[in-house]
């Protein structure tokens, strides 16, 4: 209402209406501009915004959860002030120098993957006030980590790396648990004096989102921002990457919010919505005031001398210039002050997206296909009707719905989704898949035969106890091993092959159940397809089966290292599932294994693809724990983080290879590694890999990474992680069981699915108009 009673004071007072009306608001009256914005879009011809208390409901309740394991002090997980401010000199020396300057502050966080590890305690240095226990190094990572729910929802981004000496503290060593946010929830939203800061979950969240539309107000998230753009407004938002009250990565991931509603919309994604909203990351500023860095950007509550009273210098008249000379704000200038006298500046760049799109290697008819499919994947309809009815097709025993005896059947499935994730379904067909695959940048691929048995657990019994078979199954493993040998012709050197052993049959299911020894049979084809490998200067991969089998897989596999992984470059590679609860120990003992025998370890990580047929004790109880122990075995091999079984042994010659569709996880590992390279410090061989067909996105993007890697890093060429593309290939019906998984995998991820198509809209958007 303030802006419409001053409207009409000032017309009475001059006799004629105002010409212009701004705003400007910082913190919580950054959370007001944004409402006004979004909700009175008239009020106001421009709106500058500093670092806004926006999604608060999410905001107060993460204030909540990031004082977990701190109350009361005596915890052992309890992080002290001393603690921070090691955790802050150590992330500096990290990733200060990644803009190519030294000067003590983190310029670009989303450029830094911050590797806690490096100050765990040794065992003399135990409760010491610069280094953490396991336990608190668990605690600090919850602090940086996004708190996400089910299907990966995120409630609230974590902090940037470089901003632990600001306001994270308020919240984790502050004299009380839960701070404004518990009186918050305590008093606005649940009306409960008796709700305790540990009793925090996501279904107060979004009981807060409901009550009394509360929180459409004082979120203030909306991305629909088309009113105010039509009545000629423009919005100036800035937030300092070192604010930990407000975490900062809340403004990018409502730039973004804003930018897919307008790729929703059918708005070119950049263009539209720089046109009149631009964010800018200011380096070193805290909230809203005061940090390490040039944080002065002429915002609300700033000093501001004179002689910088500039639109360079002053985002408020920045903004003035925008909307009534149409000259829209390129670039702000921090400064850093010291008793009024200028004693240091920055520029501060415009946050945007107009770097070419990493999708624009992707041809067109796969671009088409892949649009389709994940319009159909965002449906939680479609995904319902469509799931049993591929699981029957994948388990029935009918010919009638044989995809390989129903020839009608068979065209529907390859247009539909075989041929958007299959290879083919022989040799030239498989041929021709991986030169297109390769002619679009990737350094190889991992080929696998599909053939594949899927167990249903409630039937998992051993099965032959004498091991007499009818040859027919013996039959069956030489077809198998055919089929292995056969992919390895079409392979060239450095390639992968996928081996799914339960592909050999009853022999190999049967032994594995009954956690036998390898049947000689199984044995001596495994040893051919290893043999058939090397010599093809491919390596194998053995792919990962349900927890009724893996563990004999486990210890088959490690025989088949033994015996073939005698050089430095490993041969065959055994696959880690880092869902399961115990995947951390089963790395620590391949590593300890390895180093004690002296052979070198291969290892495929992956998060899993058999959850709908686990038992889900077996699994972490949270998506979050998942993250944090595929990126923490990742740094095992990266940093060479001996386990306690082989401490004063040398870590063994490795190789690792992340198959994941998780970019953060993807960055954060390819960084470190880098880092390491850089340094002279001993690493592992990294290369990083997604299914044809999914992911192409962040695919793509690592293209993108290795080769401006090859060009400006100086690095050795052999040294950068390449990228690969998994790809099956098999006959419709042998595929069935893969592309089944596939689905699965999908209908646990609609939100993501929904974001690549907004991503595939865009890119198609670009190829037809321009």
């Amino acid at each position: 209402m303030s802006s419409v009673f001053s409207k009409q004071i000032i017309e009475a007072y001059y006799l004629k209406p105002a010409s212009w009306s701004y705003y400007a608001g910082g913190s919580t009256g950054g959370r007001q501009g944004l409402a006004e914005v979004q909700l009175y879009p008239e009020d106001f011809d421009g709106v500058l915004i500093g670092c806004p208390v926006i999604w608060q409901t999410h905001l107060e309740a993460w204030e909540i959860y990031a004082g977990k394991r701190q109350y009361p002090t005596s915890l052992d997980t309890y992080i002290s002030a001393g603690q921070w401010s090691a955790v802050h000199e150590e992330v500096i020396r990290q990733c200060d120098s990644l803009d190519g300057v030294t000067d003590g502050i983190v310029s670009d966080p989303e450029r830094c993957f911050f590797v806690p590890e490096r100050i765990l305690c040794g065992l003399s240095e135990l409760n010491s006030t610069t280094c953490f226990s396991p336990k608190q190094l668990a605690n600090l990572k919850s602090k940086y980590s996004s708190w996400t729910e089910v299907n990966n929802t995120l409630v609230f981004p974590g902090i940037a790396p470089g901003s632990e000496h600001t306001g994270i503290q308020y919240y984790t060593n502050a004299e009380a648990a839960g701070g404004f946010g518990l009186t918050f929830y305590q008093n606005a939203i649940l009306n409960d004096t008796n709700f305790k800061a540990e009793d925090i979950s996501y279904s107060h969240v979004q009981i807060a989102e409901q009550v009394d539309a509360y929180g459409a107000i004082t979120d203030a998230f909306s991305p629909d921002l088309t009113a105010f753009q039509a009545n000629g407004g423009k919005l100036l938002h800035y937030h300092g990457w070192q604010d930990s009250v407000v975490n900062a990565e809340i403004s990018t991931l409502y730039y973004r919010k804003v930018l897919a509603h307008y790729a929703g919309l059918g708005e070119s994604e950049v263009q539209s919505v720089s046109d009149f909203y631009r964010l800018f990351m200011v380096p070193g500023q805290g909230h809203c005031v005061g940090g390490d860095g040039a944080w002065v950007v002429g915002g609300a509550g700033e000093p501001l001398p004179p002689l910088q009273n500039d639109t360079a210098h002053s985002a408020l008249l920045a903004l003035v210039e925008w909307r009534e000379s149409q000259r829209a704000p390129e670039v702000m200038v921090g400064v850093k002050y010291a008793n009024e006298t200028v004693i240091g500046d920055t520029p501060v760049d415009l946050t945007t997206t107009t770097k070419p799109s990493a999708l624009s290697r992707l041809p067109t008819p796969t671009l088409l296909r892949s649009l389709f499919l994940t319009q159909f994947t965002s449906s939680p309809l479609l995904m319902r009707l469509s799931l049993p009815i591929l699981g029957f097709i994948t388990k029935t025993k009918s010919p009638l719905f044989n995809p390989d005896k129903n020839l009608l059947l068979n065209k529907l499935l390859r247009w539909t989704i075989y041929d958007h994730f299959c290879a083919g379904t022989n040799v030239p067909e498989v041929r021709k898949a991986v030169a297109n695959v390769k002619r679009m940048g990737y350094q190889g691929v991992i080929l696998n035969y599909a053939r594949e048995i899927v167990l249903d657990t409630k039937k998992a019994q051993a099965g032959s106890k004498d091991g007499d078979y009818a040859p027919a199954f013996y039959q069956m493993v030489q077809e198998w091993k055919k089929g292995n040998l056969d992919t390895l012709q079409m392979m060239e050197p450095g390639d992968f092959i996928a081996v799914k052993v339960t592909g050999a049959g009853p022999i190999a299911v049967d032994a594995m159940r009954a956690s036998g020894a390898m049947p000689e049979v199984l044995r001596e084809a495994l040893d051919e397809i290893c043999d058939a490998g090397k010599q093809k200067g491919a390596r194998v991969w053995i792919d990962a089966e349900q927890q009724a089998l893996q563990p004999t897989l486990d210890e088959w596999t490690i025989d088949l290292m033994r015996r073939h992984n005698r050089d430095a470059r490993p041969l065959v590679f055994n696959t880690i599932q880092a869902y399961l609860k115990g995947s951390t120990a089963n790395t620590e003992r391949h590593i300890a294994l390895a180093a004690k025998e002296g052979w070198s370890l291969g290892i495929k990580l992956v998060r899993g693809a058999y959850i709908e047929h686990e038992v889900r004790s077996l699994i972490h109880d949270t998506i979050e724990d998942t993250h944090n122990c595929f990126d923490d075995i990742a740094d095992m091999f990266i940093s060479q983080r001996l386990p306690k079984e082989a401490e004063g042994l040398q870590f063994p010659a490795s190789a690792l290879f992340l198959a994941t569709h998780n970019a953060n996880s993807s960055n954060k590992a390819i960084s470190a590694h880098r880092r390491r390279l850089l340094e002279g410090q001993a690493t592992t061989t990294l290369e990083c890999g997604q299914l044809m067909g999914l992911a192409d996105e962040l695919s793509c993007e690592l293209l993108d990474n290795y080769d401006n890697c090859v060009t400006d890093s100086g690095l050795k060429r052999d040294d950068i992680p390449k990228p690969f593309k998994y790809i099956p290939w098999g006959s419709v019906a042998e595929c069935m069981g893969y592309l089944h998984r596939r689905a699965i995998e999908n209908k646990g991820a609609v939100e993501r699915t929904r974001h690549e198509a907004v991503i595939l809209k865009n890119e198609l958007r670009r190829r037809v108009f321009g």
